[in-house]
């Protein structure tokens, strides 16, 4: 196994390092301490001034991004006798490896220290549950000091392809569902105008736990969703101010064909809208076909996206020669996959309504 970790012992204010190698991630144990971090900086050189001493975590975390830097700094205190170390990883509770560091012999009373910066990786590439457990044997074998568990998660992205244009008539939430009865989860919310970032904060929700937020003051049109794992379902809800309600579930898969869904069957229904959003660099030109209940195709036009925008309105501004009845679903094809939308319709008071995100 390829393994790269940069150790430090500290004796006083003598420094050595000795070079290995491997991935894993953090704990605090008897004897000393230690913290499981995005970065590292080089701290104090006297051993009375700061907890981690010679070296000093930055963004500290027990979550992380499958494949971003992830490093563990231990410092191993009140070091009197000749030592050596043994460390273990393990995923979804299989022993992935076991480690057996060099041993310490020069130790002499003047040593307080052994401080350790571990780069903790390519290892924990794949999303999981992580366990590291760190050993320490002075002479009567190796015993455990402590142990951490840790969590790698992949990034989940989540596409708001409309928000309202008027706050008055419309307001806008942002329902979110934590599926993990164990663990809190974090996610951020991005925002764009016209093609311009304009709105950006993060969030977290706690242990199965719902929470909602107020975007209804934010000038967006469109906007993502960053996630740490697929443990959570993201709702926008619209509410007008004549009283009706339609929310719809976030999709996380971009498409260069957009097919937008509309209801056909409750009598109710009396117009049709739709926004799609292109989330790509570039912007894109479109094809905006209608088509009928028995699959004909009623109409074509063609419009261009700007880059991180949407087309929104009433199907009648595509399509002036066709009634809302008459298209059974819209479909938006472009060049690249970079499009998501979502379906609105509703009766003529705007009290019953209906929301389907593309297909």
């Amino acid at each position: 196994m390829n393994k790269k970790i940069a150790a430090a012992a500290i004796i006083g204010l003598v420094a050595f390092f000795c070079s290995i190698s491997f991935v894993f991630a953090g704990f605090d144990y008897v004897g000393g301490s230690a913290v499981t971090c995005r970065s590292w900086k080089y701290g104090s050189t006297n051993k009375d001034d700061a907890k981690y001493w010679q070296f000093v975590p930055i963004g500290a975390a027990k979550r992380f991004e499958a494949g971003e830097k992830i490093f563990f700094l231990t410092v191993r205190e009140n070091v009197d006798k000749s030592f050596r170390y043994q460390m273990e990883l393990y995923r979804d509770d299989e022993l992935l490896w076991t480690y057996t560091g060099k041993e310490f012999t020069e130790v002499k009373g003047s040593w307080r220290y052994v401080s350790c910066p571990w780069e903790l990786t390519g290892d924990c590439v794949v999303p999981g549950n992580y366990k590291a457990v760190f050993y320490v044997d002075e002479g009567a074998g190796f015993k455990v000091l402590d142990s951490e568990v840790f969590r790698t998660l992949p990034k989940a992205t989540y596409y708001l392809p409309h928000f309202p244009a008027d706050p008055v008539r419309w307001k806008a939430y942002l329902e979110v569902d934590n599926r993990n009865e164990f663990y809190e989860n974090q996610f951020s919310v991005i925002g764009y105008k016209s093609g311009s970032l304009v709105f950006q904060d993060d969030y977290t929700v706690s242990a199965d736990a719902t929470l909602v937020i107020d975007l209804t003051s934010e000038i967006i049109n469109v906007g993502i969703v960053d996630a740490l794992g697929a443990e959570m379902s993201f709702r926008l809800l619209y509410i007008s101010n004549t009283g009706g309600e339609a929310e719809f579930l976030l999709q996380e898969k971009l498409l260069n064909e957009a097919t937008i869904l509309f209801n056909s069957t409750s009598p109710s229904v009396f117009w049709k809208g739709f926004a799609v959003a292109n989330f790509g660099d570039i912007d894109e030109d479109v094809i905006i076909e209608a088509i009928g209940a028995n699959g004909e195709l009623l109409d074509i036009t063609t419009d261009v996206i700007e880059s991180f925008s949407r087309l929104v309105g009433l199907s009648s501004h595509w399509f002036p020669g066709l009634t809302a009845k008459e298209i059974a679903k819209i479909r938006v094809t472009a060049n690249n996959s970079v499009l998501q939308a979502v379906s609105i319709s509703g009766d003529s008071k705007n009290v019953k309504m209906f929301c389907f995100p593309a297909q």
